[in-house]
């Protein structure tokens, strides 16, 4: 591969031969079949004008919203159709007329030209551009295309390459928050509103060429029989890139139906696929997407200012990244959406409208990797209203919106906006909006899993410590067994009961006796971890045994015990371990009260799981050490001198292997001078 991929342009004679033989099949590509249809009158008049040349070079950027040539119709601002002056939000629309000169063939390239757009592209035409509204995160843009959203459940990513402009009659760019009226949208909107049929049989059709090997072929066919309207547009774009490793082949179809039932109600089908078969260079690989969405759409006037709507819709997509060298997949993404929308339009006054409905949604991701397979769902719901109040030359918004996500919970959105017109095409606008976007729905879940593994390696590092040092613990207590004796030796038959050396004699025993107890205490973690003889029993059992020992204890020291105990269920385990952990977990309560205090034990099932807290009054742990409690050698209790010692800081680290060798789970909640809270969970095994 060359050290620089972009492919540069030396001009020569075959350059200049080439310009003029692509200008002129330029000049043939807008050429459009004239087709005549017979109006009321009789005669023979074409539907349609028919363009004999090039578009002219200065191509037009969308206007702003203040801007007559405008279409004085907009959605994105309340989700019906309302006129512009109206609207206090910041909207620009691309129109059809706009469309029609730009070169461009799909929507990503053509919001190259709006002000305060920004696209982000990883290579020439055919790539997938990342937008972004005013500085704006792409997660936090919704596209939508005809109210269905188009970004995707994984990354967020929203792929404009996957709209050919063939089949858009316009594009409007809401900046700022939108989220009062279409829920996720924190950084603004960019709806798609496709072409309605004609009341005419019009044909259309074209081919553009342009270097390394790019073209555009498309064919549309719009007209109406009686009360039935079609739309049909085909295109195809094929590349070989600007820059290696970017040839793209792209294969688009759209449809749609409309029939009027009655005057009153009308009814929409569309349907929509788009192929995509191209190189991504920044892994190397093919990308093959697969996307297809429809919906269908009543809409019923029973009054001149009153109209009802229910629309559903679904949407699949099927992305996979092959490999170039190794022909295997890097990656694969499928995703089904479907949902629902209901919207209620009342137009009570001739410059006031009010507006409420529903919405609801459900999603499923599957994800799959060489290493993982990923199935994520999500389900949406929402409830919506908003008012546009005219008063003369003034104009009063406000919405709001409720959203509540399976996966990310609940945001509820208001707006309030002015518009006052000072005059014809001059106006005066203030919003203010509240709004959300949450993450893809992967995220939701990233955090778990890397607890979850992070507690997975900690049982792992525990076990292997454990086994480590019940392999050598034998090893340890041989020689410490024979020094522990010859000491007996010396201190009873070798040296007087009043030599002063009897004294260094006994610290030497005491000390010898600190280490065996450390080893006995790493092979009581290990034999936690490694249980065996496992038992069916009611857990209230053991507890209440160990409760009833330790109260006379703790009574001794000013400590009261609130035991709070029921037949809480029945599980599998050591029934001795398990008293060991409770006994292990009251008596370190007791200890960190040594001016008294209270000992709370209790009980609660719930979710297939039996819950024992354990909560004392105590001087609790800082939060910097509340991540290491169950570390072996860490203790908050200090050390008392020649082997007579507070803790060794091995109790905790021997309860986690117990629990964790019965399936089960051990927390720890505490702050600094209030106490603290150890947290059990073990499966139980009755209803």
């Amino acid at each position: 591969m060359p050290s620089n991929p972009i492919k540069r342009t030396v001009y020569s004679d075959k350059n200049i031969i080439f310009i003029a033989v692509l200008l002129f099949a330029i000049s043939l590509t807008i050429i459009t079949r004239e087709v005549v249809a017979q109006d009321a009158s009789g005669e023979m008049t074409p539907s349609f004008p028919v363009p004999l040349s090039t578009p002219e070079p200065d191509v037009p950027a969308a206007q702003d919203d203040g801007d007559e040539k405008l279409p004085s119709l907009v959605i994105s601002a309340t989700g019906y159709e309302i006129p512009q002056s109206r609207v206090s939000s910041d909207i620009t629309v691309i129109t059809k007329e706009d469309i029609s000169h730009l070169p461009a063939h799909d929507v990503g390239e053509a919001l190259n030209y709006v002000t305060g757009v920004t696209l982000t592209r990883g290579g020439g035409p055919g790539t997938p551009p990342s937008p972004s509204i005013q500085g704006s995160d792409y997660t936090h843009v919704k596209i939508l295309i005809d109210d269905i959203p188009i970004e995707t459940l994984s990354s967020g990513f929203p792929d404009l390459s996957l709209i050919p402009l063939e089949s858009v009659d316009r594009i409007e760019i809401l900046k700022g928050s939108a989220s009062s009226v279409w829920g996720s949208s924190l950084g603004g909107v960019i709806n798609v509103i496709t072409k309605q049929p004609g009341e005419k049989i019009q044909l259309d059709g074209g081919i553009s060429i342009g270097e390394n090997s790019t073209r555009n072929y498309k064919v549309g066919i719009s007209g109406k029989v009686k009360d039935t309207g079609y739309f049909f547009s085909a295109s195809r774009f094929e590349t070989d890139g600007f820059f290696d490793y970017q040839k793209a082949k792209n294969n688009y179809f759209y449809a749609k139906l409309t029939e009027e039932v009655n005057p009153k109600l009308k009814a929409e089908l569309s349907y929509g696929y788009t192929g995509i078969d191209r190189e991504d260079s920044g892994f190397i690989a093919t990308e093959l997407t697969y996307e297809n969405h429809g919906r269908v759409m009543l809409t019923y006037t029973p009054k001149e200012d009153y109209e009802l709507s229910i629309s559903a819709y679904d949407r699949h997509i099927d992305t996979r990244s092959v490999d170039i060298a190794s022909n295997t997949d890097n990656y694969r993404d499928r995703e089904n959406m479907y949902g629902g929308i209901f919207r209620s339009v009342w137009h009570h006054s001739k410059e006031s409208t009010f507006s409420m409905g529903l919405e609801g949604s459900h999603g499923n991701l599957k994800l799959s990797t060489a290493a993982t397979d990923e199935n994520y769902d999500t389900d949406k719901g929402a409830v919506f209203a908003n008012e546009s109040l005219g008063i003369g030359a003034l104009t009063l918004n406000a919405g709001a919106r409720y959203d509540n996500d399976s996966a990310f919970g609940s945001e509820l959105s208001p707006s309030a906006g002015v518009v006052y017109k000072i005059a014809a095409g001059t106006f005066v606008r203030v919003n203010a909006a509240r709004g959300f976007s949450p993450p893809p729905l992967p995220y939701r879940y990233h955090a778990e899993k890397k607890e979850s593994e992070k507690r997975l390696v900690e049982v792992e590092r525990m076990a292997a410590l454990g086994k480590l040092a019940g392999s050598v613990a034998h090893e340890i207590n041989n020689p410490l067994a024979i020094m522990k004796n010859y000491i007996f030796v010396m201190s009873k038959n070798k040296m007087a009961e009043e030599n002063p050396n009897q004294k260094y004699l006994k610290i030497i025993d005491g000390e010898i006796e600190r280490v065996a107890k450390i080893i006995r205490d790493f092979n009581d973690f290990y034999k936690g971890v490694m249980v065996a003889e496992l038992e069916e029993f009611d857990m209230s059992a053991p507890l209440k045994e160990v409760l009833a020992f330790c109260k006379v204890d703790l009574a001794t020291k000013g400590i009261t015990v609130e035991e709070r105990v029921d037949e809480s269920g029945k599980v599998m385990a050591d029934k001795d371990k398990l008293k060991q952990v409770f006994l292990n977990l009251i008596k370190n309560a007791g200890e960190a009260m040594p001016n008294g205090g209270r000992v709370t034990v209790k009980t609660r099932k719930e979710n297939g799981r039996i819950y024992v807290f354990v909560t004392d009054t105590g001087m609790g742990i800082k939060p910097e050490h509340t991540g290491k409690v169950f570390e072996p050698f860490f203790t908050t209790k200090g050390v008392k001198g020649f082997g007579f010692g507070f803790g060794l800081g091995l109790g905790l680290t021997v309860t986690y292997g117990i629990i964790k060798s019965f399936g089960g789970d051990i927390e720890v909640e505490s702050e600094a001078g209030k106490g603290t809270t150890f947290k059990v969970m073990l499966p139980t095994t009755s209803d």
